[in-house]
């Protein structure tokens, strides 16, 4: 006999959570880093999640994330001797939510762990520790995501 066996979590989904209001600088500091943390592990069992959005990732009474909905993960391949070089060549099927997407999902590209070093070097630049370092205002952030 098969049967599905689900961990129930108690909480509130990112999406929820956010719908009430914004949420302090720290505190998306700190479920970011879980997410990216859970995200981390998958990737090193070579399982990529294909459709994380805020809907998909549960913030528990304690603060803790846990990412859920893995019906569309997709397991790698590795193409070397470093995991950072896994990708997706199983399927050229689009499959996830639109808006959370990344480019290669759309364009039915082998999708892999990595973050865009564009897009991660824009990111890094707005955690900055030093106030110098960091972006002086938004506008300077919309420039360099449209050069992205």
């Amino acid at each position: 006999m098969d049967f599905l066996v689900l961990e129930y979590v108690e909480g509130m989904t990112l999406s929820e959570k956010v719908s009430k209001g914004a949420l302090p600088e720290k505190e998306i500091a700190k479920l970011g880093g879980q997410v990216a943390e859970a995200l981390e592990e998958a990737h090193e069992q070579g399982v990529i999640h294909h459709d994380l959005k805020p809907a998909n990732v549960m913030v528990t009474a304690k603060g803790r994330v846990k990412v859920l909905d893995f019906g569309l993960a997709k397991l790698l391949h590795v193409e070397g001797p470093d995991t950072s070089t896994m990708s997706d060549s199983s399927s050229t099927t689009v499959a996830g939510t639109l808006p959370f997407m990344s480019p290669e999902q759309l364009q039915s590209e082998p999708v892999d762990a990595r973050v865009s070093p564009d897009l991660e070097r824009i990111i890094l630049k707005c955690l900055e520790k030093t106030p110098e370092n960091r972006y002086q205002s938004a506008k300077e952030i919309e420039v360099d995501l449209r050069r992205l």
